[in-house]
């Protein structure tokens, strides 16, 4: 969900890099989508994820719908999550990492008074204290303490490496799992509606033995940031062979996010459990935007697979609809205008005297998009260097 885990590189995330995409055959793969009659040109289309398929799948039907192979995602969403899925196609897969970089925005709903073992709905319940009622002073209290530049612990059910194996399949295993803190910055942790009060049917697998209220003092990220203090774990015994159902008050919350690349959104919902001296995890999760592409931009599957359908059918097919990269990259970048001689030369790899003005991230030529670039001395230096005529 991100990622949910909002931008791990190489995640094309999170929003999260795939920790629960491997499913049972026959499980659901959502709706079968139409064949593009032409590969689609560069460019990026943002669907809108639906919850039970992975990230995956989705970028499996978009290969379908586009025509070609080459085709990625900007950021991982678990199969709970929904929303803002930026699909990259053709040369547009070089910008995934960047735009993976960009700041999210979600929404979701907290359930405080529960614990899961991956601090989301999809997880088995491993404590239930309960949450009768929430004081709105330590609840603004707690939201401003989660606000800002963080230390935060990644959720043990994540794709982070230790040792060389994945989190998360250690955590299958039944492994101890120790993550270290990561700073991220979380802009906005806010709630969107009043707590809502209510009682549900828990299936528990593990039996809680304490509570812990107090807080572990992680270090600071950088030289001279202070020490930060983190919830500490809420302590259980282990499985039980039953899952045994109980009855718990909880306290739902709807919440609005939006923070960095690396952040956990089930990471806040588990550490603002613990901070407010319950334990806490998602029962819902939506992400609206990935940089500047947002839930107004995002096509369903059936939207996608309908024009597919329309443009096969017609007589010049051009492909799926997308955002022509050139576009995607005046989005996103301080863009630096270049003629067509300054754009062969990018091509070639060479550097050029560095424009006046802040750094731009990105060349545009009079054909299109040229290379994303970095400010190096007094050169602007391309890293990223996309085709002549690509979306010709």
């Amino acid at each position: 969900m991100s990622p949910e885990q909002t931008g791990a590189p190489g995640s094309p995330g999170g929003a999260d890099p795939q920790p629960r995409e491997g499913r049972a055959r026959g499980q659901l793969r959502g709706p079968s989508v139409a064949r593009g009659a032409v590969p689609a040109r560069a460019g990026c289309v943002v669907i809108d994820k639906p919850a039970g398929l992975t990230s995956h799948d989705v970028v499996g039907k978009v290969r379908r719908l586009a025509a070609t192979k080459k085709v990625g995602h900007a950021g991982t969403l678990d199969p709970m999550a929904t929303g803002v899925l930026v699909v990259g196609i053709g040369a547009a897969t070089r910008l995934l990492t960047h735009i993976t970089g960009t700041d999210k925005e979600y929404v979701a709903t907290i359930r405080l008074g529960i614990a899961t073992t991956t601090d989301d709905a999809e997880g088995e319940v491993v404590a239930a204290p309960g949450c009768a009622e929430v004081d709105p002073a330590r609840l603004e209290a707690e939201l401003a303490a989660l606000t800002g530049q963080i230390m935060q612990v990644p959720a043990t059910v994540s794709a982070i490496k230790v040792d060389g194996v994945r989190s998360y399949a250690r955590a299958r295993a039944g492994q101890e799992v120790e993550l270290a803190a990561r700073p991220v910055t979380v802009s906005a942790f806010e709630l969107t509606a009043a707590p809502r009060p209510l009682t549900v049917t828990a299936l528990l697998a593990q039996a809680p033995v304490g509570q812990g209220e107090g807080r572990n003092v992680v270090p600071g990220g950088e030289a001279g940031q202070a020490p930060v203090e983190t919830p500490a774990p809420v302590e259980v015994q282990a499985s039980v062979e039953t899952p045994v159902p109980v009855e718990v008050q909880v306290v739902d919350l709807d919440v609005r996010v939006v923070c960095s690349a690396g952040t956990y959104i089930r990471a806040l919902a588990r550490d603002l459990g613990r901070a407010l001296g319950s334990a806490g995890h998602l029962t819902r999760l939506r992400r609206t935007r990935v940089g500047s592409f947002t839930e107004a931009d995002a096509l369903s599957l059936e939207q996608a697979s309908a024009q597919v359908e329309r443009d096969a059918a017609g007589p010049a097919p051009s492909g799926l609809a997308v955002r022509p990269l050139t576009e995607v990259v005046a989005a996103e970048f301080p863009i630096r205008h270049v003629d067509e001689a300054e754009a062969e030369a990018l091509r070639k790899g060479m550097f050029l005297p560095a424009a006046d003005g802040p750094a731009p991230g990105a060349a545009i030529g009079p054909g299109g998009a040229v290379a994303l670039l970095r400010r190096q001395e007094n050169h602007d230096r391309p890293y990223v260097v996309f085709p002549a005529n690509i979306e010709g």
